[in-house]
């Protein structure tokens, strides 16, 4: 391949306008992912550039001045839009009225030394040198939001902007070295152009194949909510909290709490209101732990009316004001909600290790039918004595049809 400008600055654009179509047809199948559209309108900006550069290289020097002002420009644009989108996936603050201002700045800049300096790629200087700032930029943001990502998709997309970011100041640097040169040189130019290409073909592929990781790692997210979410009260199923035990079990251990909560009498709600009134009334009890519990609490529906919290590092004393809380919050819900009949919890609570977590769920199970026994709504501490025969069948057979048919006795 002949290494001239117009082949050098063709061969980029080619490749912006495959990946601008790839991420067109991704930001369809992905409607919801708002980032996409930003990204495939700044990849298409930044192919518009490309191409304007390599169309008007060939035309005489009074062109010059055009293309560095239009193609730079839209170069800046386009890397501007593509670092706002990224801002926009991870939740960050709109920074359009700061881009706005910086992009003014900088096409005057960019204005003036290419009508200042014509003859010289100090535009060309300056843009590589914003660009390599804004790939920074997004590896910023990228590594504040780096608790929100997995490791197997954070690093690559680090290592792409932090390359990029090296690749466009390592050009900036050889076009400086042109501009300060007494005497140009045509090796030079054609270093920095060599530089230029590989910089934006490996850049725009790397930027590329890390906002795909991102899309992807965004909707396999989704889809795993989707599977291990209760889609009524949107917290956790028993798939779920199966998956967050199994985590919880791998960290250091610590004391734990495990509070079992039943809606009393549930069954007749069902039956006399209707089960429309009975799902808002589980929609409730979401509400209510959600904003009853810390972030790294576990809480999860395990089926019908039945739900189960899984609080860490905590105490007993502790443990038994959240689960009255929860108690009364949810009572206090259901009386303020317009046509919802005044509910209440029964809970059952059992504290130990973590690694005892099944067989805490079994004592706090114990210690709920005995909140049920002992009158409902009300909260019962398991204490370590075993129930009578007739209590343990009961339990057992609670137990069984929950698991067949997410029925459990009000």
């Amino acid at each position: 391949m002949k290494l001239d400008p117009v082949t050098l600055f063709t061969a980029n654009a080619m490749v912006y306008v495959v990946l601008t179509l790839a991420l067109w047809i991704t930001s369809r199948l992905a409607p919801e992912i708002a980032a996409i559209r930003y990204w495939t309108r700044g990849h298409a900006l930044m192919a518009s550039a490309l191409t304007l550069i390599a169309l008007l290289t060939p035309f005489p020097d009074g062109w010059q001045v055009v293309r560095q002002i239009l193609g730079n420009g839209l170069l800046l644009a386009g890397q501007m839009v593509i670092f706002a989108g990224v801002r926009l996936f991870f939740g960050q603050k709109n920074l359009r009225s700061p881009l706005t201002i910086a992009f003014v700045t900088s096409i005057t800049l960019v204005t003036l030394l290419a009508v200042l300096l014509p003859g010289l790629p100090a535009a060309a200087a300056f843009t590589a040198t914003l660009l390599g700032g804004l790939a920074f930029a997004c590896a910023w943001v990228l590594w504040k939001a780096r608790e929100r990502m997995r490791r197997l998709v954070l690093l690559p997309c680090l290592l792409s902007e932090f390359l990029m970011g090296v690749g466009l100041f390592g050009r900036a640097g050889l076009l400086m070295v042109d501009v300060m040169t007494t005497v140009q040189t045509d090796p030079m130019r054609i270093s920095a152009n060599v530089a230029g290409l590989l910089v934006a073909i490996a850049g725009a592929v790397g930027m590329a194949l890390s906002f795909w990781l991102l899309i992807t790692d965004r909707l396999v997210a989704a889809m795993q909510q989707i599977a291990e979410q209760d889609a009524l009260t949107g917290v956790m199923n028993r798939r779920g909290f199966s998956q967050a035990i199994n985590r919880l079990l791998l960290r250091k251990p610590s004391q734990i709490a495990v509070l079992m909560l039943d809606i009393d009498r549930f069954k007749a709600v069902n039956d006399t209101h209707g089960h429309a009134t009975g799902d808002r009334v589980l929609v409730c009890i979401g509400e209510t732990l959600r904003d009853s519990l810390r972030a790294t609490d576990i809480y999860a529906r395990l089926g019908g009316e039945e739900f189960c919290v899984v609080l860490r590092d905590t105490t007993p004393r502790i443990a038994r004001d959240i689960g009255e809380r929860i108690r009364k919050r949810f009572c206090t819900l259901t009386q303020r909600a317009d046509d919802l009949p005044t509910c209440t919890l029964s809970i059952g609570v059992a504290f130990g290790r973590q690694e005892e977590v099944e067989a805490l769920m079994g004592h706090a199970d114990s210690a709920l039918y005995r909140s049920k026994a002992n009158g409902r709504d009300r909260l019962e501490v398991w204490d370590g004595r075993s129930v009578n025969d007739e209590t343990a069948e009961v339990v057992h057979v609670w137990r069984m049809r929950s698991s067949a048919s997410n029925d459990r006795p009000a």
